[in-house]
Parts: C-alpha cells; structure tokens; sequence
C-alpha cells in the first residue's frame, strides 16, 4: 500500500497498484431488472380453503350438565348460607358444627358443608360487631359419620 497511489476517473477513484500486484474487483455492476406489478385481477390468489370443524354434542351436553351441577352446588350452599344466618337471627346464637353433620346428612356431600361452614366463619369474623364465634376445643362427632370431626362452634348475636 506505501507503492501505490490514487487516481481520478471521471469521479471514480482507483487505487494503482505497483506492476506485480493485480487490481481486485471491490464492486461488481449488478444486472439491471424491470419489476412487474401483478394485477390481481388477470391474475387473482387463489382462495385460502376454510376449515369447518363440527361441534361433538356428546362433549357439549356433558360441559353443560357439570356446570349445571356447579351452579346447582352454588345455590345450595348459599341457601345453606341463609338458613344460618336466619336462624341465628331467630334465635340468637346456631351450633356450627350440628348444622355441619347437617348439611352433610340432606346434601350428601362433604364438599358443600366445609363450603358453607367456612363461609359463615369468614362473614362472622368480616361482621364481628355483630355476631360472635365461640369455639370449644372438644371434638364434636356424628355416629353416622364415622371418620369426620370437629371442634364445637357455636355463632352468637351480639346485641
């Protein structure tokens, strides 16, 4: 690079190198091309095919009967809820845990009982200058239930 030198035509430079050494090509010409537009009227895509996908009713009919019975379980421990709650306005005070082997007895299912129970425990606490949680640590069990226990709970109206 120290033996050669730079020269001008017309605007192009060019680097001369000494006669023992060939020139290399940095840039080569590329082709020109003409660019078409496609006229998508004599020309048109070519249409996407749809998917038709067919319901299974068998599926349907079994999503629709397990919501139907979530929403069924849904009323029964809110009606569960009210029945409490009237009957400690009634009466002044409910034993949790008899109305528990209770519900387990008419509804058939656990589930909805610890439910309900738990839901009467979080709306006394929300509401405590209202009404009042006793809890005795006895276990308190039902001969028809065997392997279900719990502690005695009694709600009282506060006045």
């Amino acid at each position: 690079m120290d033996k050669s030198t730079l020269e001008s035509n017309n605007g192009n430079k060019t680097i001369v190198f000494p006669n023992n050494i060939s020139l290399p090509h940095i840039h080569i010409a590329t082709p020109h091309f003409t660019i078409i537009n496609k006229d998508r009227e004599l020309f048109p895509s070519k249409p996407k095919e749809r998917k038709t996908y067919v319901q299974n009713e068998k599926i349907i009919e079994e999503n629709t009967k397990k919501a139907q019975e979530k929403i069924k379980e849904i009323d029964t421990i809110r009606n569960w809820e009210k029945y409490i709650l009237s009957e400690i306005k009634l009466k002044g005070s409910v034993k949790l845990s008899e109305v528990f082997f209770k519900i387990i007895d008419e509804s058939k299912s656990s589930q909805i009982a610890v439910s309900v129970i738990f839901n009467i425990i979080k709306y006394v606490y929300s509401n405590n200058d209202k009404y009042k949680l006793e809890i005795e640590k006895e276990l308190e069990t039902n001969s028809e239930f065997n392997n279900i226990a719990l502690w005695k709970m009694k709600v009282i109206k506060l006045v």
